[in-house]
């Protein structure tokens, strides 16, 4: 135009730089306005509105002052784009500066310059500034115009002030829709929701007309209340305005109902949205999780991909939760690596959504690594991590993390301590536990709630503290609810303790009655005792009740496809080579006919077919034909797994080299060379070296002692028996020395002490061997740590050398004899053992056995457990002591095999002596020795009892003990101790006894 010689009027310049400012160009817009300066004289100050309006918009704040500052007449209007602009930047000292020099200037503001410059006042700090604008704008006498009265309402509301809000509202003369909405968002984000529902009552009555956005406000507000029925009729409402079908209104009324957890109306009016957006699809898959259908939460959401609908941070978060519900890695780690491409992992919520799904999908290390990539970690993601690991079994590592989480000035919340207290329970830090139980309050401002005394009561009902368990659910600030009396009632079943059971199971079945688990456990503790009366009274109820157990269910997913198994499944493609597999292993348990129920058991009839087909067995077995073998069988089970299962797992980790994972209903299982990571108990045996003199007096004059300068090998064997045909019971077994008989050599058991009366029983009259009831009690304490040693070597590396490491804990095994059927003490006897109770951080003291010939004596010594146990079948022994596993190269000691005999009897009961043929097969591997306190005799021996009933077999040295008051057993646990050794993967088979020689009262007299 200018070079045609067409005059250009301010209008034409006008377009031309509204035009840069739309399309961004504005170095164009600026080598106009250079031209313009050089060309026209004086121009028009409204041209320079309009540059200055072209620069404000795009934050060209520099080139924008320039221009403000070459115009010569500002104007109301120039002062207002250059506030706004800054204000609007976040310069908001700046803006305030140009709002008081404007009025220095003479230049008044008017309503626009007002609401420029509070709507970006959204801080409490700010609050004061904004009153005084507030008041120069009343002064100005602006105060009633509507827009300025909103505007100052909208900054008290955000500035956190709502008595100021609403005091401007109720001064208000018109009051516009936006003037209400702003007050309802006020009270909806200060969580004064009850003031919110008031406020729309009164905007209703007053015939307000009501938008989307004040729908999507107070629906908000009933989802916080979840007052279900106010919000029907605020639904109601939107359907008489014709607003449900808006997307803007439809999504939060999906969101209200699954707030209030009635998914059916949510699904409704998710299907009557006419164009549902990435919220709305939100909204719909947490329902889908709220309720529990995580499969269709994951189905929506692999549709939606398919589509190329708009996902949000949001869906992939609860994926992750769904994904971590099922136990699907395949899916989680798709939606994972989708989210990666797309940037839609949300910082926190959805990373600490990633760590719970891969801990609970079996990939620990995964989590972590998750976990590591968080680089400020909030309360939610440390509680992720550490629920991993307590739920992994993995105690010493939780605590450690707990620690970091509060060396980084993270405050835990009542999950954490939750957490926290779980990876105590599973792993016996009993101590630990009851320390962070008493300090949440004190230290970190946490109330305890009921859950975190349940975690207590589990704490102790794990480690056989049943009384202390009972006495912190009667003291406890909280009414006891199903989970403290099932927590007892599972320790109960544990420790064999009938009189707390059927405490436990009263109060349970009044709070719980259809959990059919209850009804399983009092069952089997009463079966363990022998009353099958009381025991088949909770099968009728459970028939009359018509409870049922949950169908158990195990899975496994190889190759990104799932495979489901249930009890017996022969459905599979690949049934017969399971099958095969299972045979082939050929691991069985020996099925008595008092065995007990399990969840995976339909009755008794059918129970040992059952057991060999369980569905976790069968999960396992398909895992071994499916996967690489160095590769872990990761499986999942819906219910808890069976000792049976349990100890099946153990074994094919032991054949096959395998690490198999396994997560019940309860924790994760880690088995890896015979061992789980529960850290299941088994036997301590410990070396001693008693005086030939003394352990001569009650062997049998078959065999002969095996001596050395006087001395022979004695001790004591302590475990506990998960299966046996007197049931569960822990046991004492004291050995008096070494003895042999060609070809054969055992040691000889002087005393045998059990905790129920029918493994006594079975003891005496099936076995021959001196039974005696006696209580067994354990207790935890702590210890102060223990240097770390230096000596380092071959011997260390085996397990067999003087390696130290730290100790926390010690348990106290004390073990009372009583006379039965009184309960009259008659000797205590203390073992103390260090370092042998703890989680994987707790390393056990390591004893030094150098020669050769000893570690001879060792193997040899192995022979007396056989004679020494009261358990005549296949058998897995469980630790009455925890020792955990050696860190060191997690060495667990050699494997040993052997087929030996052994013998028993010449007792008051059995005056027989009997040989018994055993195989045995376990791993051996030494610990530091247990101390063991002097036994306090209160009773002497009753010599009318002994003419009665016992056979003339003893000589005058065995009498002399006696009647001297001299106790055998004394003298063997007092005597030195050279060795202790622990027993883990162990199973014993043993065949029916035979009689060696029958002595009759005649014979024994001269035997």
């Amino acid at each position: 135009m200018d070079e045609a010689g067409v005059p250009v009027r301010t209008h034409s310049y006008k377009c031309v730089f509204e035009m840069c400012g739309m399309m961004g160009a504005l170095s164009d817009g600026k080598s106009i306005y250079d031209w313009l300066r050089r060309t026209v004289k004086n121009p028009p100050e409204l041209l320079h509105v309009y540059v200055l309006r072209m620069f404000c918009d795009h934050g060209c704040l520099f080139d924008a002052q320039k221009v403000f500052d070459r115009m010569l007449e500002k104007d109301v209007v120039s002062w207002t784009i250059m506030i706004s602009a800054y204000a609007e930047e976040g310069q908001l000292d700046k803006a305030i500066w140009f709002f008081s020099h404007m009025q220095e200037s003479g230049i008044k503001p008017n309503s626009s310059t007002f609401t420029s410059l509070l709507r970006y006042f959204n801080d409490s700090s700010l609050l004061e500034v904004g009153k005084q604008i507030h008041s120069y704008a009343i002064r100005s006498g602006l105060s009633a115009n509507v827009l300025i009265e909103t505007a100052v309402s909208n900054m008290y509301v955000k500035c956190g002030w709502l008595e100021g809000a609403k005091l401007v509202f109720d001064w208000m003369a018109d009051r516009n829709v936006v003037g209400w909405t702003v007050l309802l968002v006020g009270y909806t984000e200060a969580e004064k929701l009850k003031d919110a529902m008031a406020l729309f009552a009164e905007m209703v009555r007053e015939g307000v007309e009501l938008d989307e956005f004040v729908f999507s406000i107070i629906l908000k507000a009933c989802g916080g209340l979840e007052d279900l029925n106010m919000g029907k009729q605020i639904h109601s409402y939107s359907i008489k305005l014709g607003m449900e079908s808006e997307v803007s209104v439809g999504t939060p009324l999906v969101d209200f109902y699954v707030k209030c957890a009635n998914f059916k109306y949510a699904l409704q009016v998710f299907e009557r949205i006419s164009e549902p957006n990435d919220v709305s699809w939100s909204s719909i898959i947490s329902g889908y999780c709220q309720i529990g259908e995580f499969q269709e939460s994951v189905k929506i959401f692999q549709s939606l991909r398919h589509k190329d609908v708009v996902l949000n941070s949001f869906i992939y978060t609860s994926i992750f939760q769904a994904c971590s519900a099922l136990a699907d890695i395949n899916v989680g780690a798709q939606a994972h690596a989708d989210a990666i491409k797309k940037g839609l992992v949300a910082y926190l919520y959805g990373k600490s959504a990633l760590v719970t799904m891969y801990s609970k999908c079996g990939r620990l290390d995964y989590a972590y690594r998750v976990f590591e990539s968080i680089d400020n970690p909030d309360t939610v993601a440390w509680t992720a991590i550490i629920c991993g690991y307590a739920y992994h079994g993995s105690a010493s590592e939780a605590v450690r993390l707990f620690t970091r989480m509060q060396d980084s000035a993270v405050k835990p919340n009542a999950v954490t301590f939750i957490a926290v207290l779980t990876a105590c329970s599973h792993s016996g830090l009993v101590t630990d536990g009851k320390q962070y139980l008493e300090s949440m309050s004190r230290e970190y401002g946490v109330e305890p709630t009921i859950d975190h005394y349940d975690c207590m009561v589990d704490i102790y009902s794990r480690a056989g503290l049943l009384e202390e368990a009972l006495e912190l659910i009667e003291s406890m600030p909280f009414e006891p609810d199903a989970m403290s009396w099932k927590s007892l009632l599972g320790g109960c079943w544990m420790h064999r303790n009938l009189k707390l059971g059927k405490i436990a199971a009263e109060n349970l079945i009044q709070l719980d009655p259809d959990d059919t688990a209850n009804y399983r456990i009092m069952f089997n503790l009463y079966a363990s005792f022998g009353k099958w009366e009381e025991a088949a009274h909770f099968r009728r109820l459970m028939a009359e009740r018509d409870l049922r157990k949950s169908v158990s269910c195990s899975w496994i997913t190889v190759k990104g496809k799932v495979h489901r198994f249930i009890v017996g499944d022969k459905h599979h493609p690949q049934t017969e080579q399971i099958y095969s597999v299972l045979r082939e292993l050929k691991f069985s348990s020996k099925i008595s006919r008092n065995a007990l129920l399990t969840e995976e058991d339909v009755g008794f009839p059918e129970r040992e077919e059952q057991l060999l087909d369980h569905s976790e067995r069968l999960a396992i077995a398909f895992g071994l034909i499916s996967t690489p073998s160095n590769s872990p069988i990761v499986v999942f089970k819906n219910i808890r797994a069976c000792n049976d299962c349990h100890d099946f797992a153990k074994h094919v980790s032991t054949v096959t080299g395998r690490l198999i994972v396994v997560r019940d209903s309860n924790r994760f299982h880690h088995f890896k060379s015979g061992e789980c990571s529960c850290k299941d108990y088994c036997a301590l045996y410990q070396l001693h070296l008693v005086k030939a003199e003394t352990a001569r007096a009650c062997i049998p004059k078959e065999f002969r002692l095996v001596e050395a300068f006087g001395y022979t090998l004695g001790g004591f064997f302590l475990a506990s028996y998960d299966e046996s045909p007197a049931g569960v019971f822990d046991e004492l077994v004291v050995l008096a020395g070494l003895v042999w008989s060609p070809p054969a050599s055992c040691a000889w058991a002087t005393k045998v002490l059990v905790n129920s009366d029918e493994a006594c029983a079975h003891g005496r009259k099936e076995i021959g061997l001196p039974s005696q009831v006696a209580r067994f009690s354990k207790r935890i304490t702590a210890i102060p740590r223990q240097k770390r040693s230096k000596n380092i070597g071959f011997l260390n590396m085996i397990g067999m050398g003087t390696t130290l490491s730290d100790s926390r804990h010690s348990m106290d095994v004390q073990v009372t004899e009583v006379n039965c059927p009184a309960a009259e003490d008659t000797s205590t006897i203390n073992l103390t053992t260090l370092g042998m109770i703890g989680g994987a951080s707790t390393l056990v003291h390591y004893v030094g056995f150098v020669v050769e010939a000893a570690y001879a004596h060792i193997i040899s010594m192995l022979l007396v457990l056989p004679s020494a146990s009261s358990s005549f079948f296949l058998l897995t022994l469980c630790m009455v002591i925890v020792v955990p596993a050696l860190n060191f190269r997690k060495w667990m000691g050699p494997v040993i095999k052997m087929a030996l005999p052994s013998f028993s009897g010449r007792t008051v009961h059995t005056p027989v002596l009997l040989k018994y043929s055993c195989k045995i097969q376990c791993r051996v591997r030494a610990v530091h020795p247990a101390k063991v306190s002097y036994l306090v005799l209160k009773q002497k021996y009753d010599e009318e009892q002994s003419s009665e009933h016992i056979c003339n077999t003893m000589d005058n040295t065995t009498r002399g003990l006696l009647d001297s008051d001299q106790n055998l057993s004394t003298a063997v646990m007092l005597s030195k101790p050279i060795l202790a050794l622990r027993f883990s993967c162990m199973t014993m088979q043993v065949e029916a006894p035979i009689i060696v020689s029958d002595c009759s009262k005649n014979s024994l007299r001269t035997c």
